[in-house]
Parts: C-alpha cells; sequence; structure tokens
C-alpha cells in the first residue's frame, strides 16, 4: 500500500504539502494533474472542479497493484491521519 498525491504546478498547498508527507517516510507517488493524457483518470476517480479548474491536492492510498483503496477529500491530510487510515485498510 502506498500513497498517491494528485497535484498541480499551480497549486500553492501542493508546493508546501509534498515535502511535508515526502519527509514523513511514508512512501509516494506523484501524480500530474495537469497533463492532458491524466484527465480521463481524474474524471473516474471524480476529482472535482473548483471555479472551473481541479481542485488539489487529493491524496489517495492505492493497492500495490494500483487499485483506489480511499480518496481523501480535497485538501492536505497529516501523515499521521494518512498513516491511520492504511492501518484501518489493512
Amino acid at each position: 500500500m502506498r500513497v498517491r498525491i494528485i497535484k498541480s504546478e499551480d497549486c500553492p498547498h501542493c508546493k508546501v504539502y509534498i515535502p511535508r508527507v515526502q519527509s514523513s517516510g511514508l512512501s509516494i507517488e506523484l501524480f500530474d494533474g495537469d497533463a492532458d493524457e491524466n484527465q480521463d483518470l481524474l474524471d473516474e476517480w471524480k476529482i472535482g472542479m473548483v471555479d472551473g479548474a481541479r481542485a488539489y491536492p487529493v491524496v489517495q492510498i492505492i493497492s500495490d497493484e494500483g487499485k483506489v483503496l480511499h480518496q481523501f477529500p480535497v485538501g492536505t491530510f497529516s501523515p499521521r491521519a494518512i498513516r491511520y487510515k492504511m492501518r484501518e485498510l489493512e
């Protein structure tokens, strides 16, 4: 199990949040929400729009195979909260 963070280059919260999660020791995967080729997946995962643009960051807990096990609402969540949810999903 690992963490996927869906981000945008223009997201000021992402720029602060991602290094914080990376330094926590969690295994993370970054997913580019800006890339045109990723838009279908974002629709499938129901990544919402706010004022005509997708809202970031979005934190997902995914299986080793890449299946989404849990998706948090848009926003930042502490590494402790993410670990707690991962334990629940085991």
